[in-house]
């Protein structure tokens, strides 16, 4: 009997759409590759998106524009969602956030070095990311 593997829960565009979009498009990611729906026509693996991303997602994409070289392929398809779930990141901004952030009391250590993580991706530190949460995370016992 075949392994039954569960499908990504519809896409919330609501809330904080960036944050959802990312995991919603890494789950759908791994279930097409777990599916074997990767290898699927170009056509199939839209239609799978669609279906799996739900109604909310089924309205936006009917306001989206494509080229005729664009119908039916899974990139086109994936980059404009991308483009209208991630607004332009303001760096300043996202670094204000990182540096504000602050333990939480009921936080363990793991889970504050994994949020400080989740938020400099959004920062543009490049190279120097791990040496930055580093050395927030050895601060904290300092603020």
């Amino acid at each position: 009997m075949a392994e039954q593997i569960p499908a990504p829960k519809p896409l919330k565009l609501d809330g904080n759409a960036a944050e959802n979009w990312r995991r919603w498009k890494k789950a759908f990611e791994l279930y097409m590759t777990a599916t074997e729906k990767d290898k699927k026509s170009q056509k199939i693996q839209c239609a799978t998106f669609l279906t799996l991303a739900g109604e909310t997602a089924i309205t936006v994409y009917e306001t989206l524009t494509f080229e005729d070289t664009e119908k039916d392929k899974i990139e086109p398809l994936v980059a404009k969602f991308e483009a209208y779930c991630l607004p332009k990141k303001n760096v300043t901004h996202e670094r204000h956030v990182f540096n504000l952030r602050k333990q939480k009391p009921d936080e363990s250590v793991e889970q504050f070095v994994t949020e400080l993580k989740r938020l400099a991706k959004n920062c543009e530190y490049g190279e120097l990311t791990n040496s930055i949460v580093k050395d927030k995370d050895c601060r904290r016992n300092q603020q």
